[in-house]
């Protein structure tokens, strides 16, 4: 399926129109899926998610090295065609559904806690919902033993930008807090069909546990709040939160140079600054 011409004849056969809007741009190139199956470090017997599987390249590529497949496709269409893979073991379970709406902690948690296993996340996602996929399964450590995506190139970048980095934004916090990056590599959009605007990235990565106690969600809106004026300084960005006396104390405590802007703070210092911000508001009068 991944070679263009039997992708037009499927295309062509089965009446399927192609829908921008829904991100469906397919690989032609059997040897990028090679390579993310060789950077997810995939190995036969293992249960991996899939979300957008499209025409099934991928999904027919992992189900003949041996692995069950969960297959999460928004298109009807595409979700019933992909029955067409289905193996004699019945290793393929395809749903039909919106990711954004699935539950997967209902549908996946029973099956690492039957397996005592982990299971890995290996998509070409939907480059138009990138963002709050990733927003939702990134800090569900105890489903996902590993994650290998594809997304937009320019996405890819602020991943895991690191600090003083032009790429660095709350994404890359969010990121850094919740992941530990492993390898990546490029993808031409000539690698496509229809052929893409943007060029592509390949990105494996580990999730890390983190502190049930610690306020995520306060957290990252603080950081978020402070990237929205990435050109100004944090203390500038941040102003209202608390007066300009307690923030240079708390910059002097923390060894933060007072001029520094959102991208300048490593991970670490970001959340010594959001601890020491609670605790000042807590004392503050």
């Amino acid at each position: 399926m991944y070679k263009l011409s039997e992708l037009k004849q499927y295309v062509e056969a089965h009446g399927i129109k192609i829908k921008k809007g829904l991100s469906q741009n397919f690989l032609i190139d059997g040897n990028i899926i090679k390579k993310i199956l060789r950077a997810s470090n995939f190995q036969k017997g293992e249960t991996v998610l899939e979300i957008g599987p499209g025409l099934g390249a991928l999904t027919k590529s992992l189900l003949d090295g041996g692995a069950y497949v969960i297959a999460i496709e928004k298109d009807k269409m595409f979700a019933n065609l992909l029955e067409k893979l289905q193996t004699e073991d019945r290793r393929l379970e395809a749903i039909q559904a919106d990711i954004l709406e699935f539950s997967l902690e209902e549908k996946i948690m029973p099956l690492v806690k039957s397996s005592g296993k982990k299971i890995k996340l290996i998509a070409n996602l939907p480059y138009h919902i990138t963002s709050p996929i990733l927003e939702k399964i990134v800090p569900l450590f105890s489903i996902f033993e590993s994650i290998t995506i594809m997304v937009q190139k320019e996405f890819a970048e602020r991943m895991f930008a690191s600090k003083d980095s032009n790429q660095r934004s709350s994404l890359s916090i969010f990121f850094q807090y919740h992941a530990t990056y492993l390898s990546s590599f490029s993808v031409a959009s000539s690698c496509f069909f229809p052929k893409p605007n943007v060029d592509s990235t390949v990105v494996h990565f580990k999730l890390k546990e983190s502190s049930p106690d610690f306020p995520k969600k306060e957290f990252f809106s603080l950081v978020r709040l402070a990237f929205q004026k990435r050109r100004k300084m944090v203390k500038s960005s941040l102003k209202g939160v608390v007066s300009d006396p307690f923030f240079l104390k708390i910059f002097q405590d923390l060894h933060i140079p007072i001029e520094s802007r959102p991208e300048n703070l490593s991970l670490e210092q970001w959340t010594s600054l959001f601890n020491s911000l609670r605790s000042c508001l807590k004392t503050m009068p």
